[in-house]
């Protein structure tokens, strides 16, 4: 019952006392040690009862001490048996002297019940017989009363409290002692837990798999009442344990580690637990969720920059900001973006340069919004504003100058020094005599995709759609919507197709055609040749296509100014109904894709113009004309023959059916033409007309494809002159130029300005003693047609020479 009380039943055995247990010296056997009695009834109608109380089972005797002899009850009763952690604890112990007689030298002790924050005191102070006390420290302490007499029928109290409680059971065991005698009083008070509760925890929630921590917080409580700050909550998701600190009022927050927890198709609980202490009882929430997603599907955004102005395209998450200066891409262009969302890109121009429009799938010139549900790539159109170039011509033979445009790297290119940057394209021109010095500019326009993809839509102008120009005498296909199939321009100034314009002065004004002896023959050159053109252009060859400025023929129309009707004839008229700038020849001579730098298309005109590269559909037949003179110089003297061979060839794209050629033949005094050799086919080719008025007419039929025939025409006797032949095939509205230019002149004028003079006898010095093949060797200095520059030749032109002349 205390540390200090023998204890034991079996009358063979000592009793024991203390911990660990030993037996009593001198030894006590089953001994009856103290008085419980806690109340007797003898008033009761069936049976007397008598209680105690103890604080086990044992045995226990009902018996009479000598009635003239004092005996004590003692009680010992809680004021509250049951009390919630943090309140008081309070014990009452009550002490009743029978009437038999005095009691005296009685003592009481009581090893008071220990526990966190219980600390004893007697309250209200204890007002006799003898005194209480309580001594030793908190945790340890002890009541001691020391009564001396207590008189017959006397009864008192002492009243035991702890301020404070914490969770357990607190069972006050008092021993009353006279003499041997042991009077046992117990009381038993149970400080319960406050019950705690998980409030405001954060929802459940989902993220993606390798993110790397989410954010928790909560309350933890009971109305007013919280742990103490700095106690803790542990909070476990997939086998993880961390710890967040309580601050005022039961508030927690924490930051949880979550990258390696891995994707799971269910829920991961988010148990929040609380330990409990003194006061409060253990909590426990798992009402929560965390669901851990997969990586997320990501697409690409590539942002393609093209054409060779300047400017940014950014987007609206700062992942993207892409430039391009003069067509060269830096910056970030490409980002991985979640599946679904939505990315907006803005075009931001770098002034002089203009934005020119989206390539698909955005198009326009405002912002671009692109829905990630696959990869996407978007091309930006940046266009400088239309690049002059001045090149100028000094009187001679075979004159030649060449605008070259986007070559930082090589100040002065020219066919024999070709500029390598990736962005670099060419305009060379080539005129076989000119008369008087002059000079041309060469303007080069860009023309974005979006407008010049192949496809004039219904309805579209040349004002409204680049591809427009071409539907009067290029469209291969009208779909059901209205659209018209044209040529595709080829994108080579770093993916935007150009225009040039050839001027003097301003655009659509030819330099005075007495100043220089055509043709003109024109090379396209460009280094960005990588472009795979969609179907059905896929395996096209390109092609050079004319807006001629004056008439071809006096059936052409002419005219460059896309806001005046082209004009017809002479005296020119309107067209009727009216064409505005269209593109009526295809020009081609010579398409070469192989060389190492430069890409080149040749093509030939009478005079300077505007033209374009352009890829007609690769499912069509494709023709090609050329016009060549015999000799190749195309400079013949008086009474030579004249030699024109017209060639035909069709490419492998299919057959050509219904073409036709009309020539009006260039007339002369003693100029009579005949096809010689008899023309064999395709179709028929014939020669009417007057002499004077000559006019080749051929029908083709149908021209397969890959075939290649010639048109030979002669006139075995000529007068001087230029004779110029200009062919036109017609093939439905397409139209095909071919030209080709004789110059007859007097003997020995090897330049064919139509003078002898000491010019063209340094053109024969220059190539004496060459050979045909050999370097050096001028096809007009072989005056005879021999094979060879000799002292023959030499001789010949000397001869012609006015007397008196003298030649260094």
């Amino acid at each position: 019952v205390s540390p200090t009380s023998p204890f034991g039943t079996n009358c063979s055995t000592p009793m024991l006392v203390g911990n660990p247990p030993v037996a009593t010296n001198p030894p006590i056997f089953c001994q009856f040690e103290f008085d419980i009695t806690t109340a007797v009834d003898l008033t009761k109608k069936v049976d007397t009862a008598i209680s105690g109380r103890t604080k086990q089972f044992n045995d226990v005797v009902i018996a009479f001490p000598p009635a003239n002899v004092g005996n004590l009850t003692v009680t010992m009763a809680p004021t509250s048996g049951t009390v919630i952690a943090g309140n008081p604890l309070s014990f009452v112990t009550t002490v009743t002297n029978s009437a038999g007689g005095a009691v005296s030298a009685a003592t009481l002790t009581d090893a008071l019940p220990a526990g966190t924050n219980v600390s004893w005191s007697i309250s209200p102070a204890y007002s006799g017989p003898g005194t209480c006390a309580i001594t030793g420290a908190t945790g340890s302490q002890v009541l001691n009363c020391v009564f001396g007499t207590i008189a017959a029928s006397q009864t008192f109290n002492i009243s035991l409290l702890s301020s404070n409680s914490s969770i357990g059971t607190y069972a006050n065991t008092a021993v009353v002692q006279i003499g041997n005698q042991q009077i046992l009083s117990i009381g038993t008070i149970v400080a319960q837990a406050i019950p705690e509760v998980f409030s405001g925890l954060t929802a459940s929630q989902s993220i993606q798999a390798g993110t790397t921590s989410i954010a928790l917080s909560g309350t933890i409580g009971n109305g007013t009442a919280h742990p103490a700050p700095g106690e803790t909550v542990s909070i476990l998701i997939n086998g993880v344990t961390h710890n967040a600190t309580f601050g005022t009022n039961g508030t927690f927050s924490i930051t949880f580690p979550t990258a390696t927890i891995p994707a799971s198709s269910s829920p991961y609980l988010i148990t929040y637990s609380y330990a409990g202490d003194a006061i409060f009882s253990p909590a426990t929430n798992s009402s929560t969720s965390l669901t851990v997603l997969g990586a997320p599907t990501t697409f690409p955004l590539t942002v393609k920059p093209i054409g060779t102005g300047n400017g940014t395209v950014t987007d609206n998450f700062e992942q993207i900001n892409c430039t391009t200066t003069a067509g060269v891409q830096s910056g970030t262009c490409s980002a991985n973006y979640n599946s679904g969302t939505v990315v907006t890109l803005t075009a931001t121009p770098s002034s002089p340069s203009t934005f020119a429009g989206w390539g698909s799938p955005c198009s326009g010139t405002g912002s671009c919004s692109v829905t990630m549900t696959s990869p996407q790539t978007v091309t930006a159109s940046f266009t400088p504003p239309p690049q002059l170039i001045n090149l100028s011509f000094t009187p001679g033979s075979n004159q030649s100058g060449m605008a070259t445009y986007d070559c930082p790297s090589n100040p002065a290119p020219s066919p024999s020094n070709p500029c390598t940057d990736p962005n670099a394209h060419a305009l060379a021109l080539a005129i076989p005599q000119v008369l008087q010095p002059f000079s041309l500019t060469v303007q080069a326009s860009e023309v974005p995709p979006s407008v010049a993809d192949g496809v004039c839509p219904n309805g579209g102008t040349p004002t409204t759609d680049f591809d427009c120009r071409f539907v009067t005498f290029f469209t291969y296909q009208t779909l059901a919507n209205g659209n018209k199939i044209v040529p595709l321009c080829f994108p080579y100034a770093n993916g935007n197709c150009v225009h040039y314009q050839v001027f003097s002065g301003s655009p659509g004004v030819e330099p005075n055609p007495s100043f220089y002896v055509g043709p003109i023959d024109w090379v396209i050159s460009f280094n960005n040749d990588t472009f795979i053109p969609p179907a059905p252009y896929t395996g096209s060859t390109p092609r050079m296509y004319d807006d001629p400025d004056y008439a071809v023929s006096p059936t052409s129309p002419f005219g460059t100014n896309c806001s005046t009707p082209m004009l017809v004839g002479n005296p020119p008229v309107a067209t009727n109904p009216p064409i505005f700038c269209q593109f009526e020849f295809d020009i081609t001579t010579a398409v070469d894709l192989t060389k190492k730098v430069d890409t080149a298309i040749s093509g030939r005109t009478k005079q300077f113009n505007d033209v374009v590269i352009a890829l007609p559909p690769a499912n069509v037949g494709n023709l090609t004309v050329t016009t060549t003179t015999t000799p190749s110089t195309g400079i013949v003297t008086t009474g030579s023959p004249l030699n024109l061979t017209i060639a035909v060839t069709n490419s492998a794209g299919g057959p050509v059916t219904g073409a036709t050629l009309s020539d009006p033949l260039p007339a002369g005094t003693n100029v009579s033409w005949s096809i010689s050799p008899a023309y064999s086919g395709p179709g028929t080719c014939a020669i009417t007309g007057a002499i004077g008025t000559q006019m080749l007419n051929c029908s083709f039929a149908t021209i397969a494809a890959s075939q290649a025939f010639n048109i030979s025409l002669l006139s075995s006797n000529s007068s001087l002159g230029k004779y110029t032949s200009t062919a036109v095939i017609q093939i439905g509205n397409q139209q095909i130029l071919t030209v080709g230019s004789i110059i007859v002149t007097v003997p020995g004028d090897v330049n064919g300005d139509g003078v002898v003079n000491c010019t063209d006898l340094n053109i024969v010095k220059a190539s004496f003693n060459k050979k045909t093949g050999q370097p050096g060797f001028d096809p007009r200095a072989d005056v005879n047609h021999d094979g060879i520059v000799n002292i023959l030749d030499l001789a010949f032109v000397a001869r012609q020479i006015p007397a008196g002349t003298t030649c260094q």
